[in-house]
């Protein structure tokens, strides 16, 4: 029998003894919960740790720290690239996006550092207690025992003291601690703003690139065909050389901004991961993680100018956010300001002690006292004179800051309504703009085959074609980031901007 089973038999014949032992002398029972722990620790070291649980039949959850979501890459099936419309890259942002989990830390922060202030109202305990000994004869210079004995002595204090009168500092500081509070819920809303505005830009990026790359790929289908059929004229005399280097140097070019084209999508992927806090891993993987879904549809959009211009002064959490900020450096001014007034405390204490008179060491005399006690800083060298202008100097720098911030959105708000304008009409006029540009591809094509034409004409349908298509591309591009900065300038989210069908907002 090997050691383990002896161990496991041991172990089973003193549970089973278990009561007998407990009958015996007291010793024998630590001697019993000695040797079962002995026993413990030596089955943990010979059978070894359990097995672990099958995965299967362990339950999934996230920790705080964990950067992935439940429905994050690493989670996809085996070979399967997860696909991510916006309303579930909006969610994974506000659930995984590091700058928003910082934000939600300040918030704490700040309700700590309410707390502190408040606990100035409550009443404070303190418990003191001492023991020492002493030797009026240390060195035996004496043949008196009484000289040479060591004498004891020892006290203890409990003090309850309640502040009655601070000059209203208590109250000042408590109200600038619930003001900074406040303020970084705006703060934190602010941030959700700007967070949600960078991912819409990427994401609109990517799906603008993606078409971008599609119309590449088709002016480069379009240039290979005519190569081809430049090269069957040469081969027949009815071209030249110079038509042939035209295309080439046109197909070249083509090739090279698909190249940059492809580039900008992984661009847009990295800085949409770190927005929505998914990571690549440290393998040096050259394709995203992630692939997304939408369109560049272009919903209908009726909010008039001086509706959002009320409603960014009324709802932009900045305002709010450098308001409170200012209502409480005024606050703490205040405060500081009251530190040359008297402070008067309420207090009650109990001493107990040894009694000297006695020579038992345990003989005790109590004492209570109670009454006020006050605090005059007569003179700090200016010191809180010094704090109040300090406070005073970061309330007006707030205000300044709210000014300021109110003038930047309502140039943001006009600056996209002129976008939003601009892009609605770019797509109005390029709807048909691409349907004549596409026939004078066809138009040309014929020309230089019923030798009307030239193979610059072809060139230059071609050219302007794919420009067309980027122009009403990119005016949809526009057009949707002009709502998405309209939504962070009213911290008012729309309706969905990419939805299949237009509706209005």
């Amino acid at each position: 029998m090997n050691a383990k089973k002896i161990l496991i038999v041991l172990r089973i014949f003193m549970v089973l003894n278990k009561k007998m032992l407990y009958r015996f002398y007291s010793p024998f029972r630590f001697l019993f919960l000695g040797i079962l722990a002995l026993t413990q620790v030596l089955t943990a070291q010979v059978v070894g740790p359990p097995k672990p649980t099958p995965a299967s039949a362990v339950k999934k959850t996230r920790s705080v720290e964990d950067p992935l979501p439940t429905n994050s890459p690493s989670s996809a099936p085996f070979g399967k690239t997860p696909l991510y419309d916006l309303e579930k890259c909006i969610n994974l942002a506000l659930q995984n996006n590091y700058k928003i989990k910082i934000e939600q830390a300040n918030i704490e922060a700040k309700l700590g550092e309410l707390i502190v202030a408040k606990a100035t109202l409550y009443p404070t305990v303190d418990a003191n207690a001492r023991i020492s000994g002493s030797n009026q004869d240390p060195f035996y210079a004496t043949k008196s025992k009484e000289d040479s004995k060591l004498i004891g002595d020892w006290g203890t204090r409990i003090k309850i003291t309640q502040s009655i009168f601070s000059g209203f500092s208590n109250r000042n500081r408590i109200a600038a601690a619930k003001l900074e509070h406040e303020a970084e819920y705006f703060q934190y809303q602010a941030v959700i703003n700007q967070s949600l505005y960078d991912l819409k830009e990427q994401f609109y990026t990517i799906l603008l690139r993606q078409i971008e790359m599609e119309t590449s790929k088709e002016t480069i289908k379009l240039l290979e065909t005519e190569l081809d059929r430049q090269k069957n004229l040469f081969e027949a005399g009815r071209s030249t050389k110079f038509s042939i280097l035209r295309i080439q140097v046109n197909l070249s070019n083509e090739q090279s901004n698909l190249l940059r084209i492809e580039q900008d999508i992984l661009i847009s992927h990295a800085k949409l991961s770190d927005i929505l806090g998914i990571s690549w891993g440290v393998a040096p993987n050259t394709q995203p993680s992630f692939k997304i879904n939408g369109e560049l549809s272009i919903p209908a959009f009726t909010l008039d100018l001086p509706a959002a211009l009320q409603l960014s002064k009324t709802r932009r959490p900045e305002l709010q956010y450098f308001d409170k900020l200012a209502k409480a450096a005024d606050h703490k001014a205040k405060a500081e300001r009251a530190s040359n007034i008297p402070f008067i405390n309420l207090f009650s204490q109990v001493d107990e002690r040894n009694n000297p008179t006695k020579p038992a060491f345990f003989d005790q005399q109590a004492e209570f006292q109670a009454g006020l006690e006050g605090q005059w800083n007569l003179f700090d060298g200016f010191l809180g004179k010094g704090r109040a202008i300090q406070q005073e100097a970061n309330r007006d720098a707030n205000i300044a800051r709210k000014q300021d911030t109110l003038s930047q959105v309502e140039s943001e708000v006009r600056v996209s309504y002129a976008q939003l304008n601009e892009a609605r009409r770019i797509i109005d006029t390029q709807k048909e703009n691409i349907s004549r540009a596409e026939e004078s591809v066809r138009l040309s094509q014929l020309n230089v085959e019923t030798g009307y034409g030239t193979v610059l004409d072809v060139l230059q349908a071609t050219i302007d074609l794919s420009r067309a298509r980027n122009l009403e591309t990119e005016a949809r591009f526009n057009y949707l980031l002009a709502i998405a900065r309209l939504e962070k300038s009213i911290s008012l989210r729309f309706n969905n901007t990419l939805a299949d069908n237009e509706h209005t907002h």
